[in-house]
């Protein structure tokens, strides 16, 4: 079961969010066909993602997407541990990072941000972005081992802050003994072997692969497209589809489906 749980100390000046979602990015992994270095990279904003939307009110979503070298990952992310995600080529390359965040209500986009830096790391990224849009001291570290087929055997991510009044020495004693054990870390317990605490548990919850993609967000994409392709397709007598492309699903509309929608 993939996890993610949340923390705070008992002086109730710092925090932790943790996550392992090796199960979980394995299987978008394969759905999107992706290994090697991209399974990497997609695993790891994954992750951040999952920590990131930990604090987001309820109802709320983090939409995230990282552009990095050749590849855009997109990664929706809910404080209930449901995520989504895809990866798609970029037209130009470019040699800075850019992470592009929104936060998402019901009503629609209640925030957005971007930012783009000069780090190679998806972790130093969101890091950066954090500092500069959100003007928080953190520390983000995301964590992914593949197998010999070049897909994740295990995909954590943690992410460490604190509050406005917390002192600056004590962020960085955090900081510094996380640094300290190298990544030998688990999200159950994430706090065990740190010079701080105690810590309190806030949350602890299961993350799993969830689209809410369906018939009738599908053809609303249809008719997106205009009445005139709508219109052509039903001369035909031919069938339209969508595709999501975030869980791969296919929704298929016969001409007589069509009919009603323009």
């Amino acid at each position: 079961m993939d996890l993610l749980t949340t923390w705070i100390d008992r002086s109730a000046e710092l925090r932790i969010a943790a996550v392992d979602a090796t199960r979980t990015a394995r299987a978008l992994c394969l759905l999107h066909d992706l290994d090697g270095l991209r399974a990497r990279r997609f695993s790891e904003v994954l992750a951040g993602a999952a920590v990131l939307a930990s604090e987001l009110k309820a109802r709320q979503t983090l939409s995230l997407q990282v552009d990095l070298d050749e590849d855009a990952y997109h990664v929706d992310a809910t404080p209930t541990g449901l995520l989504r995600a895809m990866a798609t080529g970029r037209s130009h390359p470019s040699v800075s990072t850019r992470v592009h965040a929104r936060r998402m209500d019901p009503d629609g986009v209640s925030y957005q941000s971007v930012v783009q830096v000069v780090v190679p790391a998806v972790d130093a990224a969101l890091e950066a972005y954090m500092r500069q849009s959100e003007q928080q001291v953190c520390r983000v570290e995301t964590l992914v081992d593949l197998d010999a087929e070049g897909l994740p055997s295990r995909v954590r991510g943690a992410w460490l802050r604190g509050f406005p009044a917390t002192p600056r020495d004590l962020l960085e004693s955090l900081f510094q003994g996380w640094a300290e054990r190298k990544g030998s870390w688990n999200a159950a317990s994430p706090w065990v072997g740190l010079p701080l605490g105690p810590w309190d548990a806030l949350g602890s919850l299961e993350v799993e692969a969830f689209c809410p993609c369906d018939r009738h967000r599908a053809l609303g994409a249809l008719v997106a497209l205009g009445s005139e392709a709508i219109q052509e397709a039903r001369d035909r007598g031919e069938e339209m589809e969508v595709v999501c492309d975030f869980c791969r699903k296919r929704y298929a509309f016969s001409p007589q489906e069509l009919s009603g929608s323009s």
